[in-house]
């Protein structure tokens, strides 16, 4: 039964890996420092304050979005992860019900042979 509880504890933990306490994770929603927002300025070509605002927004939104695919890039690796521990789980599962088959096809051939000689 604890093998059971283990892999629902691994799939739990690897399919709630990132995620905020609201359930959502990525967009960072983070402020931009002085010296960031001064390093953003070297790039532009805005001609006045209107284009600046634009491109601080998209830039923002890009920002957001590369947080955003990281946290899902994070979150797939951890259900992989957890995929191949519960598949290496298995797998031992599987190996000891196979050994047990066979003993019990072992001790059933004796009993069998035993039946006939009687």
């Amino acid at each position: 039964m604890t093998d059971v509880r283990d892999s629902q504890n691994r799939i739990g933990r690897a399919a709630t890996y990132g995620l905020d306490n609201d359930g959502w994770g990525g967009g960072s929603g983070r402020m931009r420092s002085a010296q960031q927002m001064e390093e953003r300025k070297r790039f532009r070509f805005a001609e006045n304050k209107e284009e600046e605002d634009e491109d601080d927004r998209v830039e923002d939104e890009l920002d957001d979005n590369l947080d955003q695919l990281g946290g899902v890039a994070g979150r797939l690796r951890a259900l992989a992860m957890a995929q191949g521990d519960e598949l290496d789980s298995q797998n031992s599962r599987l190996d000891r019900l196979n050994n047990n088959a066979e003993k019990l096809d072992v001790r059933l051939g004796r009993a069998t042979n035993n039946l006939r000689r009687l």
